[in-house]
């Protein structure tokens, strides 16, 4: 009885000293990260510089004529979740920023997705770091950086252009992603596409003809025989299924489910001459479609 009393309340202890622990190295390592940004502004504030000012820092410009630039923004610009730098921004059209110095965040620690950065100067801008269900916010405002807990619960300035990782969102391609959710056009990479989520969207790999169509025009001409077979191929993506639909052109339509397969169409040109164009569509179960493109569609000329 004395044995099972004694493993119990060991293991009571040890439960309590782990959740103790853990309480603390969270803390601790949020703080080290918080520390890590006061020193990225004490990097920004010994510049002694301010937007719209000349400085002769501002030299590194491909164009001889232009030597001195004009300070555009001091700010520290997350390239990941984790990492991030002091850089020094001069006439943004024609230089890159200049990197003062480069940082990290403690172990673990990341930045919430959704903010790039912080900028120095008269704005208030804001980020909030993330570890292990603890959430800390952080506002530079006036070149004082200051923290509290929980996400960030007002509404600021933006933060730095970036590029869309910075955010900590992805650059979803137009043919093969679909962005859902938050979306950004503050970057410098994909100031169209840069979302919080990316879903991959079916994709048309190829749509090809008997009679060959020619590949430039995408067009065939027909004469004697009104017969043609579509041949095409196509990823669903995610969803792994889908449906795939041809318009041939002159009211009629046909349907498959495979992810390769053919259709087998005879126009019947009541005319000297009659054009048609057959279109390939693509959907997958989860009702997502495949970004219509030239691959897609196939112009059929029928003569008597």
């Amino acid at each position: 009885m004395r044995v099972i009393s004694f493993f119990f309340k060991s293991l009571m202890f040890l439960v309590v000293v782990g959740g103790l622990t853990f309480l603390i190295s969270r803390e601790v390592l949020l703080n080290i990260s918080i520390t890590q940004l006061k020193t990225g502004t004490s990097t920004l504030r010994a510049q002694k510089l301010q937007p719209g000012q000349p400085t002769v820092q501002c030299t590194n410009s491909p164009f001889a004529e232009v030597p001195v630039g004009i300070v555009e923004a001091l700010q520290l610009t997350f390239t990941t979740n984790q990492a991030f730098q002091a850089e020094l921004v001069c006439d943004s059209s024609i230089r890159e920023p200049m990197i003062l110095a480069s940082f990290k965040l403690a172990p673990f620690v990341t930045k919430k997705p959704g903010s790039s950065g912080l900028l120095w100067g008269k704005t208030t801008t804001g980020l909030t770091l993330q570890l292990w269900g603890r959430q800390k916010s952080v506002i530079l405002s006036g070149g004082e950086l200051i923290s509290n807990d929980g996400p960030l619960q007002i509404a600021l300035q933006p933060g730095p252009i970036a590029t869309c990782n910075a955010y900590g969102f992805t650059c979803c391609g137009e043919a093969s992603g679909l962005g859902q959710g938050d979306q950004t056009m503050r970057v410098r990479d994909c100031s169209a596409s840069c979302f919080a989520l990316c879903v991959a969207r079916p994709v048309l790999l190829a749509f090809t003809s008997q009679p060959f169509a020619d590949p430039a025009t995408r067009s065939l001409t027909l004469s004697d025989i009104k017969e043609v077979t579509f041949n095409y191929v196509v990823d669903f993506g995610a969803a792994k299924g889908g449906t795939v639909t041809i318009y041939f052109g002159d009211g009629q339509t046909q349907m498959l489910t495979d992810s390769s397969g053919s259709f087998t169409h005879q126009y019947l040109c009541a005319a000297n001459a009659c054009e048609y164009q057959s279109i390939l569509t693509v959907s997958d179960t989860q009702g997502l479609q495949a970004m219509a493109t030239n691959l897609s569609m196939i112009k059929i000329r029928a003569s008597n």
